[in-house]
Protein backbone atom coordinates (compact mmCIF):
# COMPACT_ATOMS: atom_id res chain seq x y z
CA UNK A 1 0.00 0.00 0.00
CA UNK A 2 0.77 3.71 -0.76
CA UNK A 3 2.17 5.03 -2.91
CA UNK A 4 5.50 6.62 -2.39
CA UNK A 5 5.12 9.68 -1.65
CA UNK A 6 6.35 11.46 2.02
CA UNK A 7 2.86 11.70 3.34
CA UNK A 8 1.62 8.13 1.89
CA UNK A 9 5.46 5.58 1.73
CA UNK A 10 5.24 2.29 0.40
CA UNK A 11 4.88 -0.62 3.04
CA UNK A 12 7.27 -2.82 2.73
CA UNK A 13 6.45 -5.70 4.94
CA UNK A 14 9.24 -8.55 2.57
CA UNK A 15 12.03 -9.08 1.00
CA UNK A 16 10.58 -9.03 -2.45
CA UNK A 17 8.59 -5.88 -1.94
CA UNK A 18 11.80 -4.39 -0.20
CA UNK A 19 13.70 -5.63 -3.48
CA UNK A 20 11.40 -4.05 -5.98
CA UNK A 21 11.83 -1.12 -4.00
CA UNK A 22 15.70 -1.21 -4.87
CA UNK A 23 14.73 -1.51 -8.60
CA UNK A 24 12.24 0.99 -8.76
CA UNK A 25 14.83 3.78 -6.84
CA UNK A 26 17.88 2.29 -9.64
CA UNK A 27 15.28 2.75 -12.11
CA UNK A 28 15.01 6.32 -11.64
CA UNK A 29 12.35 7.20 -9.03
CA UNK A 30 15.00 8.20 -6.25
CA UNK A 31 12.88 10.42 -4.41
CA UNK A 32 10.14 7.80 -3.04
CA UNK A 33 9.70 6.80 0.39
CA UNK A 34 9.45 4.01 2.19
CA UNK A 35 8.34 2.55 5.39
CA UNK A 36 9.27 -1.03 7.02
CA UNK A 37 6.04 -2.71 8.50
CA UNK A 38 8.19 -6.09 9.36
CA UNK A 39 11.56 -7.44 10.03
CA UNK A 40 12.94 -8.07 6.94
CA UNK A 41 15.27 -11.24 6.39
CA UNK A 42 16.99 -10.78 2.95
CA UNK A 43 18.81 -14.45 2.81
CA UNK A 44 17.04 -14.95 -0.19
CA UNK A 45 18.07 -12.15 -2.27
CA UNK A 46 21.66 -12.36 -0.96
CA UNK A 47 23.65 -14.62 0.53
CA UNK A 48 27.40 -16.30 0.64
CA UNK A 49 28.16 -19.63 -1.26
CA UNK A 50 27.45 -22.40 1.35
CA UNK A 51 27.68 -25.64 -0.50
CA UNK A 52 24.55 -26.93 0.92
CA UNK A 53 21.21 -24.53 1.36
CA UNK A 54 22.88 -21.74 -1.35
CA UNK A 55 25.34 -23.04 -4.12
CA UNK A 56 25.83 -19.89 -5.67
CA UNK A 57 26.66 -16.80 -3.93
CA UNK A 58 24.26 -13.78 -4.58
CA UNK A 59 25.46 -10.38 -3.72
CA UNK A 60 22.81 -7.58 -2.60
CA UNK A 61 22.76 -4.65 -5.04
CA UNK A 62 23.26 -1.12 -3.64
CA UNK A 63 20.13 1.21 -3.84
CA UNK A 64 21.55 4.39 -5.51
CA UNK A 65 21.33 7.81 -5.76
CA UNK A 66 18.12 7.67 -2.82
CA UNK A 67 16.44 11.20 -2.06
CA UNK A 68 13.43 10.10 -0.42
CA UNK A 69 12.66 9.06 3.45
CA UNK A 70 13.65 5.65 4.51
CA UNK A 71 11.88 4.81 7.65
CA UNK A 72 12.59 1.58 9.27
CA UNK A 73 9.71 1.97 11.78
CA UNK A 74 12.20 -0.10 14.38
CA UNK A 75 12.25 -2.82 12.34
CA UNK A 76 15.37 -5.28 11.84
CA UNK A 77 16.85 -6.13 8.50
CA UNK A 78 18.52 -9.44 8.75
CA UNK A 79 21.12 -11.47 6.51
CA UNK A 80 22.47 -8.36 4.74
CA UNK A 81 25.82 -9.88 2.27
CA UNK A 82 27.75 -7.49 0.06
CA UNK A 83 30.62 -9.09 -1.72
CA UNK A 84 31.85 -6.54 -4.43
CA UNK A 85 34.55 -4.88 -6.23
CA UNK A 86 32.94 -1.22 -6.95
CA UNK A 87 32.73 1.94 -5.04
CA UNK A 88 29.84 3.23 -3.26
CA UNK A 89 29.06 -0.36 -1.17
CA UNK A 90 26.63 -0.63 1.41
CA UNK A 91 22.63 -1.83 2.14
CA UNK A 92 22.67 2.14 0.00
CA UNK A 93 25.07 2.37 -2.16
CA UNK A 94 24.75 6.45 -2.37
CA UNK A 95 22.35 8.43 -0.76
CA UNK A 96 22.41 11.71 -2.49
CA UNK A 97 20.08 13.22 0.45
CA UNK A 98 16.79 12.67 2.11
CA UNK A 99 16.91 11.00 5.50
CA UNK A 100 17.05 6.87 6.51
CA UNK A 101 15.97 5.95 10.35
CA UNK A 102 14.94 3.21 12.71
CA UNK A 103 16.87 0.24 11.19
CA UNK A 104 19.10 -2.70 12.79
CA UNK A 105 20.83 -5.01 10.61
CA UNK A 106 21.13 -8.10 12.06
CA UNK A 107 24.35 -10.40 10.58
CA UNK A 108 24.99 -7.96 7.73
CA UNK A 109 28.08 -8.68 5.87
CA UNK A 110 29.55 -6.43 3.55
CA UNK A 111 33.06 -6.59 1.81
CA UNK A 112 34.76 -5.25 -0.80
CA UNK A 113 38.20 -5.83 -2.28
CA UNK A 114 38.90 -2.42 -4.52
CA UNK A 115 37.85 0.66 -4.46
CA UNK A 116 36.67 3.08 -1.66
CA UNK A 117 33.31 4.38 -0.26
CA UNK A 118 31.81 1.62 1.80
CA UNK A 119 29.32 1.30 4.95
CA UNK A 120 26.60 -1.39 6.45
CA UNK A 121 23.86 1.36 5.84
CA UNK A 122 25.28 3.34 3.03
CA UNK A 123 28.82 3.56 1.17
CA UNK A 124 28.33 7.25 0.65
CA UNK A 125 25.59 8.86 2.76
CA UNK A 126 25.81 12.33 1.15
CA UNK A 127 23.74 15.02 2.54
CA UNK A 128 20.92 12.13 3.63
CA UNK A 129 19.99 12.59 7.51
CA UNK A 130 20.85 9.32 9.36
CA UNK A 131 18.88 8.97 12.74
CA UNK A 132 18.55 6.08 15.00
CA UNK A 133 20.59 3.40 13.19
CA UNK A 134 22.07 0.11 14.76
CA UNK A 135 24.11 -2.48 13.62
CA UNK A 136 24.28 -6.08 15.69
CA UNK A 137 27.57 -7.22 16.75
CA UNK A 138 27.52 -10.08 14.15
CA UNK A 139 27.30 -7.50 11.62
CA UNK A 140 30.81 -6.92 9.85
CA UNK A 141 32.29 -4.29 6.92
CA UNK A 142 35.57 -4.76 5.03
CA UNK A 143 36.73 -2.68 2.32
CA UNK A 144 40.11 -0.78 1.84
CA UNK A 145 39.45 3.29 1.82
CA UNK A 146 36.60 5.03 3.85
CA UNK A 147 35.41 1.98 5.31
CA UNK A 148 32.77 2.76 8.54
CA UNK A 149 30.49 0.76 10.28
CA UNK A 150 27.40 2.54 9.73
CA UNK A 151 28.82 4.83 6.37
CA UNK A 152 31.87 5.17 4.16
CA UNK A 153 31.06 9.22 3.86
CA UNK A 154 28.28 11.38 4.85
CA UNK A 155 27.88 15.34 4.87
CA UNK A 156 24.46 15.18 6.78
CA UNK A 157 23.28 14.96 10.56
CA UNK A 158 23.92 12.13 12.08
CA UNK A 159 21.99 11.32 15.28
CA UNK A 160 21.43 8.25 17.63
CA UNK A 161 22.80 5.61 15.56
CA UNK A 162 24.92 2.68 16.95
CA UNK A 163 27.84 0.95 15.65
CA UNK A 164 28.92 -2.98 17.38
CA UNK A 165 30.02 -3.77 13.86
CA UNK A 166 33.83 -4.83 13.37
CA UNK A 167 35.43 -2.51 11.16
CA UNK A 168 37.97 -3.40 8.72
CA UNK A 169 40.55 -1.96 5.86
CA UNK A 170 43.13 0.26 5.09
CA UNK A 171 43.01 4.14 5.33
CA UNK A 172 40.04 6.46 6.61
CA UNK A 173 37.97 3.81 9.15
CA UNK A 174 35.65 4.62 11.58
CA UNK A 175 33.15 2.76 13.97
CA UNK A 176 29.98 4.98 12.55
CA UNK A 177 31.71 7.17 9.54
CA UNK A 178 34.75 6.46 7.86
CA UNK A 179 35.17 10.55 6.66
CA UNK A 180 32.63 13.22 8.15
CA UNK A 181 32.24 16.99 6.54
CA UNK A 182 28.87 18.29 7.79
CA UNK A 183 27.38 20.09 10.94
CA UNK A 184 26.95 17.37 13.68
CA UNK A 185 27.38 13.46 15.08
CA UNK A 186 25.22 13.44 17.99
CA UNK A 187 24.35 10.86 20.42
CA UNK A 188 26.14 8.09 18.55
CA UNK A 189 28.13 5.11 20.30
CA UNK A 190 30.80 2.68 18.70
CA UNK A 191 31.41 -0.61 20.32
CA UNK A 192 32.95 -2.52 17.52
CA UNK A 193 36.81 -3.17 17.09
CA UNK A 194 38.23 -0.99 14.10
CA UNK A 195 41.44 -1.88 12.51
CA UNK A 196 43.04 -0.05 9.79
CA UNK A 197 46.40 -1.24 8.09
CA UNK A 198 47.13 2.39 7.47
CA UNK A 199 46.14 5.65 8.64
CA UNK A 200 43.30 8.21 10.09
CA UNK A 201 41.46 5.29 12.04
CA UNK A 202 39.06 6.42 14.77
CA UNK A 203 36.33 5.28 16.88
CA UNK A 204 33.88 7.55 15.62
CA UNK A 205 35.24 9.09 12.63
CA UNK A 206 38.50 7.64 10.95
CA UNK A 207 38.89 11.43 9.24
CA UNK A 208 36.61 14.75 10.31
CA UNK A 209 36.92 17.78 7.97
CA UNK A 210 34.45 19.85 10.00
CA UNK A 211 31.81 20.19 12.46
CA UNK A 212 30.87 18.86 16.05
CA UNK A 213 30.34 15.22 17.54
CA UNK A 214 28.57 15.53 20.74
CA UNK A 215 27.11 13.03 23.70
CA UNK A 216 28.75 10.89 21.93
CA UNK A 217 31.09 7.50 22.74
CA UNK A 218 33.91 5.13 21.64
CA UNK A 219 33.90 1.80 24.00
CA UNK A 220 35.94 -0.27 21.11
CA UNK A 221 39.68 -1.01 20.73
CA UNK A 222 41.24 1.60 17.37
CA UNK A 223 44.36 0.48 15.48
CA UNK A 224 46.19 2.01 12.52
CA UNK A 225 49.39 3.20 11.54
CA UNK A 226 49.39 7.20 12.02
CA UNK A 227 47.03 9.60 13.33
CA UNK A 228 44.72 7.09 15.55
CA UNK A 229 42.00 7.69 18.38
CA UNK A 230 39.32 6.56 20.24
CA UNK A 231 37.04 9.44 18.62
CA UNK A 232 38.27 10.90 15.49
CA UNK A 233 41.66 9.54 13.69
CA UNK A 234 42.48 12.74 11.72
CA UNK A 235 40.67 16.04 12.31
CA UNK A 236 40.81 19.15 10.07
CA UNK A 237 38.57 21.14 12.80
CA UNK A 238 36.74 19.12 15.12
CA UNK A 239 34.26 20.68 17.77
CA UNK A 240 33.99 18.17 20.73
CA UNK A 241 30.61 18.25 23.68
CA UNK A 242 30.25 15.97 26.14
CA UNK A 243 32.12 12.45 24.54
CA UNK A 244 33.52 9.55 25.88
CA UNK A 245 36.36 7.14 24.57
CA UNK A 246 37.59 3.90 26.48
CA UNK A 247 38.86 1.64 23.82
CA UNK A 248 42.89 1.09 23.91
CA UNK A 249 44.74 2.91 21.22
CA UNK A 250 47.29 1.34 19.17
CA UNK A 251 49.57 3.33 16.77
CA UNK A 252 51.84 0.75 14.47
CA UNK A 253 54.16 2.56 12.96
CA UNK A 254 54.01 6.48 13.81
CA UNK A 255 53.55 9.00 17.09
CA UNK A 256 50.09 10.70 16.23
CA UNK A 257 47.89 8.91 18.25
CA UNK A 258 45.36 9.88 21.22
CA UNK A 259 43.19 8.38 23.74
CA UNK A 260 40.33 11.18 22.23
CA UNK A 261 41.65 12.08 18.65
CA UNK A 262 44.97 11.41 16.92
CA UNK A 263 46.10 14.82 15.06
CA UNK A 264 44.11 18.03 15.43
CA UNK A 265 45.19 20.47 12.12
CA UNK A 266 43.54 23.87 12.72
CA UNK A 267 43.73 25.58 15.85
CA UNK A 268 40.34 27.03 15.75
CA UNK A 269 39.07 23.82 16.90
CA UNK A 270 37.23 23.81 20.45
CA UNK A 271 36.04 21.38 23.05
CA UNK A 272 33.34 22.12 25.67
CA UNK A 273 31.47 20.21 28.35
CA UNK A 274 33.25 16.95 29.34
CA UNK A 275 35.74 15.24 27.29
CA UNK A 276 36.39 12.01 29.57
CA UNK A 277 38.63 8.61 28.89
CA UNK A 278 39.57 6.00 30.57
CA UNK A 279 42.70 6.48 32.42
CA UNK A 280 43.71 2.73 32.48
CA UNK A 281 43.12 2.24 28.53
CA UNK A 282 46.32 1.36 26.66
CA UNK A 283 47.83 4.01 24.02
CA UNK A 284 50.68 1.91 22.24
CA UNK A 285 53.18 3.62 19.54
CA UNK A 286 55.57 1.80 18.02
CA UNK A 287 54.96 -1.39 20.03
CA UNK A 288 55.68 0.72 23.09
CA UNK A 289 53.16 1.17 25.61
CA UNK A 290 52.77 4.60 26.35
CA UNK A 291 53.34 5.71 30.10
CA UNK A 292 53.20 8.97 32.41
CA UNK A 293 53.51 12.35 30.39
CA UNK A 294 53.56 10.82 26.96
CA UNK A 295 50.14 9.32 27.63
CA UNK A 296 47.83 11.85 25.54
CA UNK A 297 44.42 12.59 24.84
CA UNK A 298 45.37 14.40 21.79
CA UNK A 299 47.91 13.36 19.87
CA UNK A 300 48.89 16.28 18.15
CA UNK A 301 47.31 19.82 18.13
CA UNK A 302 45.39 21.39 20.66
CA UNK A 303 41.45 22.39 21.78
CA UNK A 304 40.40 25.63 23.40
CA UNK A 305 39.45 24.65 26.72
CA UNK A 306 41.67 21.96 26.78
CA UNK A 307 41.01 21.74 30.54
CA UNK A 308 38.11 20.27 30.23
CA UNK A 309 39.86 17.10 28.80
CA UNK A 310 39.52 14.78 32.37
CA UNK A 311 40.81 11.27 32.77
CA UNK A 312 38.35 8.70 35.11
CA UNK A 313 39.30 5.34 36.39
CA UNK A 314 37.34 2.30 35.09
CA UNK A 315 35.20 2.44 38.76
CA UNK A 316 34.34 5.99 38.14
CA UNK A 317 33.15 5.28 34.65
CA UNK A 318 30.68 2.39 35.90
CA UNK A 319 29.59 4.43 38.99
CA UNK A 320 28.70 7.46 36.43
CA UNK A 321 30.68 10.61 37.51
Amino acid sequence: SGNGEVDSPYKISTAAELAWFRDQVNSGNNTISATLTKDIDLSEFCHAKDGTTYTDELSWTPINWYQGTFDGNGKTISNLYINATSNYTGFFGYAYAGSIKNITFDNARVKNTGGYNFGILAGNAGSCIIENIKTLANCSVEGEDYVGGIAGVANGNISNCENRATVKGIRSLGGVVAAYSGNSITSCANYGVVTGSGESVGGIAGYFNSGTIQNSANYGDVTGTDNVGNLIGLAEECNLNNVLGTGNVTATSAKLAGLLVGNIRKSSSTASGILAYNSSAKLTINGTEQTGDAVKAIGYGSLTSAEKIMAFTEEQLKSGL
